[in-house]
C-alpha cells in the first residue's frame, strides 16, 4: 500500500511538473510562420532557441505559454521564404486581456492587436531586455519605458527572400504567470509619438482648422 502511494505521489508530481512547463507555438493571429522547429527550452540556464520559417510577409505571431521569471535569453533564427525582401522587422509583446492590468493600456487598442488580448504596459511584468543584437539589421529602435508598448524595431538592413537571419534579446516576464504574444510584423513600423509631441501636433492641427474656417469665411 506505501509503495503505490509513493507512485501515485511521483505520479502527480511528474504530472504538476509537466502541466507547468513552457511551451512555444504559433499565436492565433499568425498568418506569416509555416513552421517553427528547433525548439529549445532550458529552464534551468534560462535560454530559448528556435527556428521561424515564413512562407509569408504576414503577422508572425508566438504564442508563449507559463514563461516566468527574467533574464531569458532568446535566440531566433528566421528562415525568410516568403518571397518578399525584408528591410525591418517590428517585435510586439502582447498579453492577455483581464490579467489586471489593462487600464493602464493605451485606448483604442492598435488595429494588429487581435480579439482577446492587449498591448503591453509597464505593469504586466513584460519586456524585452538587453543585450539585444542581429547579424542581419544594425539599428533597433527600443520602446519599452511607457505604457504604450513593449516594442523593438529591428532596421537599416534587409532580409533578402531566401536568407537567414538571427536576432538574440533578452525576455522577461517576472510577473506573468499567463500566456503572451509575440508578435512580429515584417516591413511595418507604426511610430507611437510621445504624449508631448502629440499634444503639440493637436494644437497645430486645431490651429489650421481655425484658420482654415476664417479664410472660407472671408
Amino acid at each position: 500500500m506505501e509503495t503505490l502511494q509513493r507512485a501515485l505521489c511521483l505520479a502527480l508530481i511528474g504530472w504538476s511538473g509537466l502541466s507547468h512547463a513552457v511551451t512555444i507555438s504559433l499565436g492565433p493571429d499568425n498568418a506569416g510562420i509555416s513552421s517553427l522547429t528547433n525548439i529549445t527550452i532550458d529552464e534551468t540556464a534560462k535560454t530559448i532557441a528556435f527556428t521561424e520559417t515564413w512562407t509569408n510577409a504576414g503577422t508572425g505571431s508566438l504564442l508563449f505559454e507559463a514563461l516566468t521569471g527574467d533574464n531569458w535569453t532568446v535566440t531566433k533564427t528566421i528562415i525568410n521564404n516568403s518571397g518578399v525582401d525584408w528591410t525591418r522587422l517590428a517585435n510586439e509583446l502582447l498579453d492577455i486581456a483581464g490579467d489586471g492590468d489593462d487600464a493602464a493600456d493605451p485606448l483604442p487598442l492598435p488595429a494588429h492587436v487581435p480579439s482577446g488580448w492587449t498591448t503591453s504596459n509597464q505593469g504586466d511584468g513584460l519586456t524585452f531586455g538587453a543585450p539585444r543584437s542581429s547579424d542581419t539589421w544594425t539599428q533597433i529602435l527600443v520602446d519599452e519605458i511607457s505604457d504604450v508598448r513593449d516594442f523593438n524595431d529591428y532596421f537599416n538592413g534587409t532580409l533578402l527572400s531566401g536568407n537567414t537571419a538571427v536576432i538574440i534579446t533578452e525576455l522577461d516576464a517576472l510577473n506573468n504567470g499567463n500566456n503572451f504574444l509575440w508578435q512580429q510584423r515584417p516591413n511595418q513600423f507604426s511610430a507611437v509619438p510621445e504624449p508631448a509631441t502629440l499634444a503639440l501636433m493637436t494644437l497645430g492641427l486645431a490651429c489650421i482648422g481655425s484658420r482654415w474656417k476664417r479664410k472660407i469665411a472671408t
